[in-house]
């Protein structure tokens, strides 16, 4: 045989090789959604309470101290896209109380003025229906819940949302429309549930209610736009006595554990022309004042620069807990001002400042023990691609690490009567769970979901890290390697960009629903033989201030695109990739750089694939009322650098192939985008790819259409870079 002819069946036989071992441990889109899915983490004395996602089949599970065996309690069953939230337990352990049914805005078109790129829209918010991704011909409403913690049949309350209980157990108020109202909870009449009435009817949106220690005064916050109130509620009284009324927005309101006094945050009321810019930050001042008399003062208040961001409240894990009233008689806050996310602990004088997480880090969602003396938080301290549990006194001293590893620790909660604490874990192979341990012991033990299903994958890629400057950041990312890349051998390559854009991917799955599905669909790629790379860029979360506002992002630059450039270059670079079949997908702000990637650069990226992307930013982003949407874009100028930083602005340059998806009922990302940018491809001849989702919303909630969308990104991907 001669020496080419050796040769060539050498080269075969690797290729087979390489493709047989592939596909000996080869699964699904299916198989690695399969996993049930935690979240809404709460407990109560001695209870845990959580929602599990099971292929769309949502239902509340408990588990009781201290064997802490898990029970499903709600008999929910089908892919159906209706949401559970806002859950409670009873004083009692007895009961669970729970919010069913999403109620995310509505958009509507109001009229058409004009812009850079022609004739947009201006929306405005709606009624909060809810979303209808089923597509049933019922219309889901939103309403409060309850069940038993021993099983039966859960009966509702009423319709609303936010379920506080009275310390007796005896009553229920929750918000409706802007407005507080109760309801006698005796599950004796569950048949027959008397009506709810209202407490109070007031000006403004009401909302963010907490009870006073003694359950006779009811504390709230009255938004009225420009500014909003801290008001009280007597219940004995019928009265409503205001607490340092001003011009500025007061929040997050906390009693004092004696109930005499109350503490809340103060921040600049809105002027006429502010537009809401999520990139931007407000400071802010703790006030306290006297109950008695309604008179306060500022006790403290951040330095000129830094404090919270603007887009905190709203999207943040750990915003319930903003501020918060020991027992032990500290003030907790959380703060940016020295340009990382620590939380700080004070007296109600102002006095003895520390802060409990100092360091190069960032926290996230805490909790508190039962006496209000040590404080545990979720943390990226030492290792900022993963994040893990520590533990320090609400009064200042050192801090403790309690859960280590490569793993992922998120949403602390204490149990047991304080003798356990509670969060959910993962690894870069094993999916979001409920996991359980001791206080001051090293062993956990997960319980939900416990076994994983069958299916679920057992051979999947360790994610290792790959950190890379560009401009003045160092860009951290995450490597999925496929293991039969064989030494020389070229494979495809896609990098993945994340949404948000505050968002972290991490060196394990995600603790955001939507997010923990796209690491799945990264996980499969690179059991497909594609080696992918996540790319943290600029103005995400997790790396400080400086990095999360880094200038010229989004609509006033698109500065982030150059570190899709130098995550691009650095791949290209690596051994086993073929340069020439790269691609890349993203969802939301994802999907935005996706398409901007194929507009300015498809002679680097071969094709792209975007979830629910803004691919005009002066045609409107968001569902804001106003042009500038949530980035706070002023005027013509503002929006014709919005337009030079969006893909259209580039779309003669796309050549690339690409896959679109889109709920049409999205509540964040106009559907029009994926509409006009169709259409724009369509003049350039580009092969564009659409699939439309009726009814979904913008981080789908039916699971059939998660498994539609990446099934169909993986066939897309398979037909363009592998032919």
């Amino acid at each position: 045989m001669k020496p080419l002819s050796r040769c060539f069946i050498l080269i075969c036989f690797l290729a087979l090789f390489v493709v047989f071992c592939g596909f000996a441990h080869a699964f699904t889109v299916k198989d690695i959604l399969s996993a049930p899915y935690p979240e809404n983490l709460t407990a109560g004395s001695n209870l845990l309470a959580w929602t599990l996602n099971d292929e769309g089949a949502r239902n509340i599970w408990v588990a009781s101290g201290p064997d802490f065996t898990p029970v499903q309690v709600t008999p929910y069953t089908g892919d159906n896209g209706i949401k559970l939230s806002n859950l409670l337990v009873t004083p009692d352990d007895a009961y669970i109380l729970y919010s069913r049914g999403s109620g995310s805005m509505q958009l509507e078109t109001t009229d058409i003025v004009s812009g850079p790129s022609g004739s947009i829209g201006v929306y405005r918010q709606g009624a909060a229906t809810p979303s209808n991704p089923a597509n049933s011909p019922v219309q889901t409403e939103r309403a409060i819940w309850a069940v038993s913690v021993k099983g039966g049949l859960p009966w509702k309350l009423a319709k609303g949302n936010n379920p506080m209980v009275s310390r007796d157990g005896k009553t229920v108020t929750f918000n409706s429309q802007g407005q507080f109202f109760e309801i006698a909870f005796d599950p004796s009449v569950r048949d027959a549930m008397p009506e709810p009435r209202p407490m109070f009817t007031i000006q403004g949106t009401n909302q963010n209610g907490v009870w006073s220690p003694d359950g006779e005064t009811l504390m709230f916050v009255s938004d009225r736009d420009s500014h909003s109130l801290i008001g009280l509620f007597h219940r004995k009284t019928r009265q409503i006595q205001w607490i340092m009324p001003g011009v500025d927005r007061d929040m997050s309101p906390v009693w004092s554990t004696d109930g005499r006094r109350v503490a809340f945050a103060r921040v600049p009321g809105k002027t006429k022309h502010e537009l809401f810019d999520l990139t931007a930050e407000f400071t802010f001042s703790i006030c306290v004042a006297d109950v008695a008399t309604g008179k306060g003062d500022i006790i403290w208040q951040t330095p000129e620069t830094g404090g919270w961001a603007q887009w905190y409240p709203p999207y943040a894990d750990w915003f319930g807990s903003a501020l918060r009233w020991t027992q032990n008689n500290r003030l907790l806050f959380y703060s940016e001002h020295q340009g990382r996310l620590h939380i700080y602990s004070t007296t109600p004088s102002g006095e003895d400042l520390k802060d409990l997480t100092p360091g190069e880090s960032q926290v996230w969602g805490s909790t508190l023990t039962l006496d209000g003396t040590m404080l545990y938080y979720s943390s990226n301290r030492n290792t900022p691609d993963y994040r893990h549990i520590w533990q320090t006194p609400t009064s200042g001293g050192d801090t403790v690490q309690v859960t280590r590893g490569e793993s992922v620790e998120t949403n602390p909660v204490i149990s047991g009567k304080g003798g356990f604490i509670a969060y959910r874990r993962a690894t870069g192979v094993t999916p979001q769970a409920v996991t359980v341990q001791k206080i001051n012991a090293d062993k956990f033990r997960t319980i939900s979901p416990n076994p994983l299903p069958q299916k679920f994958p057992d051979t999947l890629v360790k994610p290792r890290v790959m950190i890379f400057p560009s401009d003045d950041f160092q860009i951290h990312c995450q490597l999925f390697m496929p293991e039969y890349a064989a030494p020389g051998y070229k494979l495809p390559a896609i990098i993945f960009v994340h949404g948000g854009p505050f968002r972290q991917m991490l060196l394990g799955w995600s603790h955001r629903p939507s997010y923990s599905k796209t690491y799945a669909m990264n996980q499969y790629l690179a059991n497909k033989g594609y080696i992918v790379l996540c790319v943290n860029f600029r103005s995400g979360t997790g790396y400080g201030r400086a990095f999360r506002q880094a200038e010229n992002q989004g609509p006033r630059g698109a500065s982030e695109y150059r570190d899709i450039q130098a995550a691009m270059a650095r791949l290209s670079r690596l051994p086993n990739v073929d340069p020439k079949r790269i691609g890349i997908w993203g969802e939301s702000c994802g999907g935005y750089l996706t398409a901007l990637s194929l507009a300015r650069n498809s002679d680097l990226f071969a094709a792209g694939v975007a979830l629910a992307g803004i691919y005009d930013f002066s045609f409107r982003a968001t569902n804001m009322s106003v042009p500038g949407g949530e980035w706070g874009l002023q005027g013509a100028e503002g929006l014709e650098i919005a337009f030079q930083s969006s893909p259209v602005a580039d779309v003669e340059n796309w050549k690339s192939p690409v896959l679109l998806v889109h709920g049409d009922d999205d509540r964040s990302v106009l559907f029009a985008q994926t509409v006009n940018l169709v259409q724009d491809l369509r003049k350039q001849g580009v092969p564009v790819e659409f699939m439309v989702l009726p009814g979904e919303d913008h981080d789908f909630v039916l699971h059939e259409n998660w498994v539609r969308t990446l099934e169909a990104a993986g066939a897309f991907f398979d037909r363009v870079l592998k032919n």
